[in-house]
């Protein structure tokens, strides 16, 4: 006779099969990244892992031409002048 699953390995077996990024028990996180055979693992902490615009942003401008960046320039100028910013 086995015992009965605890409540957090019931939450934690419920984000795996959803594979859920993060999921919470007792007001802790428990945030999972993908394994090639357990399939998520879920450790206790840390941030829930998002794409930095940033980055993202310069990986995008590397890859464009000095006419599309001088236009994206106007843009960002045009954007500014629209939320009340400064003529500069």
């Amino acid at each position: 006779m086995s015992r009965p699953l605890n409540d957090y390995f019931k939450q934690m077996l419920a984000a795996k099969k959803d594979k859920l990024a993060s999921f919470t028990y007792k007001g802790n996180t428990y945030v999972g990244s993908e394994h090639p055979r357990l399939g998520m693992i879920y450790k206790k902490g840390g941030a829930v892992k998002k794409t930095s615009t940033k980055k993202t942003v310069k990986k995008v401008m590397s890859k464009v031409s000095k006419k599309e960046k001088e236009a994206l320039k106007h843009v960002k100028k045009a954007c500014k002048l629209l939320k009340g910013g400064s003529k500069k």
